[in-house]
């Protein structure tokens, strides 16, 4: 089988995996409402880097710095 259609055929089998996740209701939100799962995503991306480099840390300051940070995400995740 020659490159080129392998690259192709892999790259078919991606978007057609892409294309099925989409998740129709997602695409009758309005903006306001896709703004808002932005945001909440981006606050898990945050809080995951948080959580990832409280376990790393080995300041106490830097500790109490990281527990804080997860304290105002979390409850702004609550909302």
């Amino acid at each position: 089988m020659a490159r080129g259609f392998e690259s192709k055929q892999v790259e078919e089998q991606q978007s057609a995996a892409q294309r099925k996740t989409v998740d129709p209701e997602k695409q009758n939100l309005s903006p306001e409402d896709r703004a808002r799962m932005r945001q909440k995503a981006s606050l898990e991306l945050v809080r995951a880097k948080i959580v990832n480099d409280l376990a790393a840390s080995t300041s106490e300051r830097h500790k109490a710095m990281l527990e804080m940070a997860l304290k105002d995400i979390e409850q702004k995740l609550r909302f």
